[in-house]
C-alpha cells in the first residue's frame, strides 16, 4: 500500500494475547486485492496456540503443510489453533 492513509484504513492488528504471536487482518480489498479480506498468522512459539479471528468463512491458503490458492481447508467459529512455529494465512 503506497500511502499512510491506506494502511490506516485496511491494516489491523489482532489483539492475541500471547507472547510470539502475530495476527493481521487487510480488509476491504487492501491495495486491489483480489481477496476480499485476508488473515497473516504468525506463531513463534513452539505449542500451538489457540486465537480468536474475526467472525465468518475462511479458506485457509497457506499453513504448516503446505500453499494453495484454492485453498487446504476451512476455518470458522471465531476461534483457529495455529501450530508450533508456523504461520497460517487465510482469505474471504
Amino acid at each position: 500500500m503506497p500511502s499512510t492513509a491506506l494502511i490506516q484504513k485496511h491494516l489491523e492488528f489482532l489483539d492475541t494475547k500471547e507472547s510470539n504471536l502475530i495476527a493481521y487482518h487487510l480488509k476491504d480489498n487492501a491495495n486491489g486485492d483480489g481477496w476480499k479480506d485476508i488473515l497473516v498468522v504468525l506463531n513463534g512459539n513452539t505449542t500451538p496456540q489457540k486465537l480468536a479471528i474475526p467472525p465468518g468463512d475462511w479458506t485457509i491458503a497457506v499453513n504448516d503443510k503446505g500453499v494453495s490458492e484454492k485453498g487446504l481447508g476451512k476455518a470458522s467459529g471465531g476461534q483457529m489453533t495455529v501450530p508450533g512455529t508456523s504461520a497460517v494465512v487465510l482469505y474471504k
